[in-house]
């Protein structure tokens, strides 16, 4: 009986291995740190951020307790945490939202605790949570100023890379780094993730970069839009070669070996 309680543990940290596995890093850096200030405001308002439920116990009147929670702290990430704060963006209340699912639906894994007490499962499709996020949406749209930002504009970034000197060896790495942000449509941490040429054994598989005569090969082993499988974007060289001369330039520059960082510091 040992020898299988031993086993199941071990599947059962593997299966919340894989269940990590599912977001980004940084995604989970996100959620880690918006779970700690839901759990903070539960204990300033003597609420269990994980609701339980004993051995023969309903669980019905603890599903409206952990929603009726959630609720109410959606409700105070909205109104600016009491009017102490700026009322948060639409975007930031759907990630804490997210985050608190996340970790909910997460800590259904875990074992009963010494009373024998299991972590409930919540369902997060129901009708008050729906019309909550809603009425957020709604409020935020009719009272509140969206800031936009200026895009960069092809004119934009041939103005900087004007004013930018191939020989120097930095600006020939911040050349590099702003056409094919600019040609990859990539985003920054993709953008610092690669290596030359192929995936380098100990790099942490953002992905590599290759360039030949017809123009530069990008491939992304995980992104924000594809999780499970590798991208691939193509930048041919009649559609922005001065991206490809600032590579080559670089490249060349810091003597970039296959399977290692394409970008790096520059002294």
């Amino acid at each position: 009986r040992s020898e299988q309680r031993a086993i199941s543990t071990e599947l059962v940290n593997k299966a919340k291995s894989f269940v990590a596995a599912s977001r980004s890093e940084r995604t989970r850096k996100d959620y880690a740190r918006w779970w700690r200030d839901f759990a903070a405001w539960c204990e300033t308002h003597g609420r269990d951020p994980l609701p339980k439920v004993a051995p023969g116990e309903g669980s019905e009147a603890v599903q409206a307790s952990a929603i009726e929670t959630i609720c109410a702290y959606l409700a105070h990430l909205a109104d600016g945490r009491g009017g102490a704060r700026k009322p948060l963006a639409v975007a930031s209340i759907g990630m804490a939202f997210s985050a608190l699912k996340y970790a909910l639906r997460m800590a259904v894994l875990k074992r009963p605790d010494r009373n024998g007490d299991r972590v409930a499962s919540i369902n997060f499709d129901t009708p008050i949570l729906t019309e909550l996020m809603a009425g957020i949406r709604r409020e935020v749209a009719a009272t509140r100023t969206i800031r936009k930002v200026t895009p960069l504009m092809n004119a934009d970034v041939k103005e900087l890379l004007d004013g930018l000197k191939p020989e120097r060896p930095r600006d020939a790495r911040d050349g590099a780094l702003l056409s094919l942000l600019w040609a990859g449509a990539l985003r920054r941490s993709e953008l610092v993730a690669l290596d030359w040429g192929k995936l380098g054994s100990d790099s942490g598989g953002g992905g590599y970069v290759k360039l030949d005569e017809k123009g530069i090969s990008i491939t992304l082993m995980t992104s924000k839009t594809s999780q499970t499988e590798a991208q691939e974007i193509v930048v041919p060289r009649a559609f922005m070669p001065s991206a490809c001369t600032w590579l080559e330039t670089w490249v060349k520059t810091a003597r970039i070996l296959p399977g290692t960082p394409l970008f790096r510091g520059v002294r």
